[in-house]
């Protein structure tokens, strides 16, 4: 099965107004040895331009179908590329460039409010989007905790360091972790979210330190093994050891004990510190089951009515920016409920913010100039 997006044709085709002539260099493929790229037009600049032309007319609603089509479209870097873009483009009276994720919630302000945060969070980018929902909890009071405990939780220090680069708030002096500290109430969640923001995690890389792991087995069996969990020695080990280390800790729990730690875990913690070790336990075992699990149940709260836009947003963006890991997630969401992930997303949300949420689901086709396979 093509992942194109259904209409790409009609969008970027050459029957378009504002793209006559040659194709843009997405729909390229890298197999073609005979195509030369610099004969072809600029694609980013043409979109910069396309939506400077929908969000500038003050007196006309903007074209939402047009951002529907372009944005998701888009990877991580080209979405960088036009911002700078955009900047050079639109600017205010005294010069200065304007942000295009901004113009965005600021022109679809009266539009569907679910499409306005997807259109806006999308044009932040991989690593601004995650700040954006890491501090969302505290904009607005009805949302849902696991917005930040998904944005921060089992990511690599490189990963935390681009999160809090992106975190943009001039009430904490851009300081993601200020924000935190401030927001946060004091509990072991607020203990949690600041262990991470300090980027002392163990490096994937790292050699495997055996004795480390059964020392660590030992500290998380006596962390269960009692009336009130050691919650603390907990979140020392779990968030702060690396994938491959937390893998082996796992193995070598069941094997000395007879006993499945994550299981074991959330019986005693049946509160937010056991849905954050969770989070990550989940994501060592099986990261592309666990997100298809973490999509399919914000797909089935949608269809209840239950308040969770957000988090549907904010896990389709997530795993969007990840080509790769995406076409696992719908292998894993297809063998696990034998449906195809485009199709329910289509069938579960409605109207232009439904199409915004399913183009999220292709590939971005920036990266077929990389001769990445879609998933059939």
């Amino acid at each position: 099965m093509d992942e194109t997006p259904q209409n790409a044709e009609g969008y970027f085709g050459k029957d378009n107004e504002w793209n006559k002539g040659n194709p843009p260099y997405s729909f390229l493929k890298a197999r073609d040895k005979s195509i030369r790229l610099e004969n072809y037009i600029d694609p980013i600049q043409k979109i910069a331009a396309t939506v400077a032309k929908t969000l500038k007319s003050e007196m006309l609603a903007p074209n939402v179908q047009l951002l529907v089509e372009i944005l998701p479209l888009l990877n991580h870097e080209e979405v960088l590329d036009l911002r700078v873009r955009y900047k050079k483009i639109v600017k205010i009276s005294d010069g200065r460039g304007v942000n295009v994720a901004k113009h965005i919630k600021l022109r679809l302000k009266d539009e569907n409010p679910n499409l306005m945060k997807a259109c806006y969070a999308c044009a932040l980018g991989k690593w601004e989007s995650e700040a954006y929902w890491a501090n969302f909890l505290y904009q607005n009071e009805k949302s849902r905790r696991e917005l930040l405990i998904e944005a921060l939780m089992g990511r690599t220090n490189h990963e935390i360091r681009e999160i809090k680069d992106g975190f943009k708030d001039k009430k904490y002096n851009d300081s993601l972790k200020t924000c935190m500290r401030v927001e946060l109430k004091e509990d072991r969640l607020k203990k949690a979210v600041l262990l991470v923001l300090e980027e002392r995690r163990m490096e994937d890389d790292a050699v495997l330190d055996q004795v480390l792991v059964k020392l660590d087995v030992e500290q998380l069996h006596l962390a269960v093994d009692r009336e009130r969990p050691d919650e603390n020695s907990m979140i020392n080990i779990i968030l702060l050891r690396s994938d491959t280390h937390l893998r082996e800790v796992l193995r070598l729990y069941q094997r000395e004990y007879q006993a499945n730690f994550a299981r074991e875990m959330l019986k005693k913690s049946e509160n937010l510190v056991g849905e954050v070790l969770a989070h990550v336990l989940n994501g060592v075992i099986n990261r592309p089951v666990r997100d298809a699990l973490l999509i399919n149940h914000a797909l089935t709260a949608l269809r209840k009515d239950e308040p969770c836009s957000e988090l549907i947003i904010s896990r389709l963006l997530r795993y969007h920016w990840d080509p790769k890991h995406m076409i696992d997630i719908k292998r894993a969401f297809r063998e696990r409920f034998g449906k195809d992930l485009r199709e329910v997303v289509r069938e579960s949300i409605e109207g232009e913010w439904g199409q915004f949420c399913e183009r999220l689901c292709a590939m971005p086709v920036g990266y077929r100039i990389l001769g990445l396979e879609p998933i059939a």
